[in-house]
């Protein structure tokens, strides 16, 4: 992780691409609202050799963003993780956010729904430890108590327990083979 910004405490949100881009879409909605600083980005030589521009700036394809007022970092990537990626990058995360003594971590993810249509109404939960199960009911988050996370979702919540970092992931039933804005949408609305 390259970051040149000395940050203590913050929440830290992650969104990668997933089910429906919903990580992606949310973490990256959250950094444009809020007018982040880019301080940051991940490299590594098993990431694809991808150039980013946005906005007429060439910038890398996982970044990692700053709000001093609200103390919130936000990683996001505009590439998928590939599965042996993802525990590498779990753990490079991990490191990092406990270089920064970050308070919480909020991985944002879509999850995959029996239902035809989702409507994306759906917000459920996977905490690490009895904090985040405390504030997931808070936020009014069904906590998922059967079944499997897959990829860096997965792997960040594996080296989270591991670890004893405050995270959870937050799912929204999401459409699988498109952009599933309104899934995004609501993960915030229960985050915000």
């Amino acid at each position: 992780i390259i970051s040149r910004t000395k940050i203590k405490n913050p929440t830290v949100v992650i969104g990668f691409q997933g089910i429906g881009l919903v990580g992606m879409l949310a973490a990256q909605q959250i950094s444009k609202q809020l007018r982040c600083e880019l301080i940051g980005h991940i490299e590594s030589n098993k990431i694809p050799p991808l150039a980013i521009l946005h906005k007429n700036e060439i910038t890398f394809p996982i970044r990692i963003y700053y709000n001093k007022k609200n103390n919130l970092v936000i990683i996001e990537s505009e590439i998928p993780v590939t599965p042996e990626l993802a525990y590498e990058i779990g753990h490079v995360l991990t490191k990092y956010i406990m270089k920064i003594k970050a308070k919480q971590v909020l991985i944002l993810e879509g999850l995959v729904t029996q239902n035809e249509e989702p409507d994306g109404k759906k917000v459920y939960g996977i905490p690490t430890n009895e904090d985040m199960r405390k504030f997931l009911k808070k936020n009014n988050i069904e906590i998922i108590t059967d079944g499997a996370i897959l990829g860096i979702a997965g792997a960040l919540l594996l080296c989270s327990k591991e670890k004893n970092v405050n995270s959870a992931v937050i799912l929204a039933e999401s459409r699988v083979n498109i952009p599933d804005a309104l899934a995004a949408s609501n993960v915030l609305k229960k985050i915000s």
